[in-house]
């Protein structure tokens, strides 16, 4: 069990985009949230964020830490943006910070 644990860590993050009818861009990053995956969730930001609204959708995210939280707010600031997330630690900051916050897609959607 604890091999696993180890292996999981060593995953890849995977950071994909697509638009919505209604020109809605969601950003959804999956995997550990390391520096790799903040900077090319970062891009993905930029390039969606310049027209309607911006859900970045980090449910899929299973390790992330201080450090990771700080190198993605920079990407956040100045933006309309929702994030979805249940990671205990990206709720406290992302509150704590003024970002809008919601628990499921669906109601980032809504």
């Amino acid at each position: 069990m604890l091999r696993d644990r180890r292996l999981a860590f060593l995953a890849m993050s995977e950071v994909r985009t697509f638009r919505l009818a209604d020109g809605t861009g969601v950003v959804a990053v999956r995997g550990p949230l390391d520096a790799a995956a903040i900077a090319e969730a970062g891009v993905e930001i930029e390039r969606c964020g310049s027209g309607g609204r911006l859900v970045l959708d980090l449910l899929g995210v299973f390790h992330v830490d201080d450090s990771s939280v700080e190198l993605l707010l920079p990407h956040l600031r100045d933006r309309t943006v929702t994030v979805v997330a249940t990671h205990k630690l990206l709720v406290r900051v992302g509150l704590a910070r003024g970002i809008r916050m919601r628990r499921t897609l669906a109601a980032a959607l809504a």
